[in-house]
């Protein structure tokens, strides 16, 4: 791992501890949403012609979770240059997420390789059902504050 790399995920994972501890203190309509375990939970508790209004009630608050990269584009979508893609990192076999998270900061270019695990807050803008039976959905995230988890 290059020094340039180290760094960065040190500072990173202080700036997210300080933005979630912030968040804590903060009014409950500008409380983060943890997309876990108990987000899926909630979600398969809803039928699958109901999910998308389930899931509407969290468009533009913003989330937490963490996913594996799979890669970093260039990609000109919400007024932000690149859109770093994750496949998300819950063990659940009945639901799945993907997230197209949305930056202007051109060093995650460099910073991510395929397969790292990346935690994330950032503005839930859209979504998309891939399948049918509304198991598998495309989150698209305008990116706040990231850091690479080390494992």
């Amino acid at each position: 791992m290059t020094n340039k790399r180290k760094i960065f995920m040190i500072v990173s994972m202080f700036i997210l501890s300080a933005v979630i501890t912030n968040a804590s203190a903060q009014p409950a309509e500008y409380s983060i949403v943890r997309i876990d375990d108990a987000f899926v939970n909630k979600v398969l508790q809803a039928a699958p012609i109901e999910r998308d209004e389930f899931i509407d009630t969290y468009l533009e608050k913003l989330v937490f979770t963490r996913g594996y990269v799979e890669r970093v584009v260039k990609k000109n979508i919400y007024k932000q240059t690149y859109c770093i893609e994750l496949i998300d990192s819950l063990n659940s076999s009945r639901m799945n997420f993907k997230y197209h998270l949305y930056t202007e900061n051109k060093e995650f270019t460099t910073l991510l390789e395929k397969g790292d695990l990346f935690e994330f807050k950032g503005q839930f803008v859209m979504y998309t059902p891939v399948s049918l039976k509304k198991d598998i959905y495309i989150f698209d995230i305008i990116l706040q504050d990231g850091a690479l988890v080390v494992e």
